[in-house]
């Protein structure tokens, strides 16, 4: 389907702005979201908030963090949304706005039980040099209980990243032991840090 297509065009722009944003071509990634939103007309809530957060993301990696800042409140005031959360917190840390950065990723986390949000906000404080920010989510997360193999997996990267190689090791045999076989590449990887 083609954006000259009279039906699905904002689907067509959408799709049209997730190309271009996988390239790294921001520029034109925005102006397809922004079409796509055009051509809304204001209806669709649901397939709003998707194209602005998708407008967002292109925003932040362009480096128009006001923008990407705006976009990420149009989809707040819209609904709470724990990646808007994250998403605007990045954005907050980009511009070196600390407080509010916390305040969001608190926010994105808050009553989650997924391993990956709590990761990721390790990463983007990692990213930016402050390792020490970031492992206090992964001591969060860390308070979570495992419910299989692969939380077992994703606490022992939590351990690694913490240095906490005891506890690592023994998170990945259980892993490795219920049958992950990644559990076994970064037991490996335990073993060696620990000499």
């Amino acid at each position: 389907m083609s954006v000259a297509d009279d039906k699905k065009v904002a689907e067509s722009y959408r799709g049209e702005g997730i190309a271009y944003l996988k390239q790294g071509n921001y520029e034109e990634a925005i102006t397809a979201f922004q079409s796509a939103l055009k051509s809304l007309d204001g209806k669709k809530e649901g397939m709003q908030k998707d194209i602005r957060y998708y407008l967002a993301t292109a925003e932040y990696q362009a480096g128009i963090l006001d923008n990407a800042l705006n976009t990420c409140n149009d989809i707040l005031d819209m609904e709470t949304d724990k990646d808007a959360y994250f998403l605007r917190g990045q954005i907050y840390l980009a511009q070196d706005d600390y407080d509010n950065a916390k305040s969001d990723f608190q926010k994105a986390v808050d009553k989650s039980e997924d391993y990956e949000d709590f990761l990721n906000v390790y990463r983007a404080y990692r990213e930016k040099d402050m390792k020490a920010d970031g492992e206090e989510y992964l001591e969060e997360a860390l308070k979570i209980e495992a419910r299989d193999e692969q939380d077992e997996y994703d606490r022992g990267i939590f351990y690694y990243y913490l240095e906490d190689f005891e506890n690592d090791k023994e998170e990945l045999i259980h892993s490795m032991n219920n049958g992950n076989p990644d559990a076994a590449l970064l037991l490996g990887k335990v073993y060696v840090a620990m000499g």
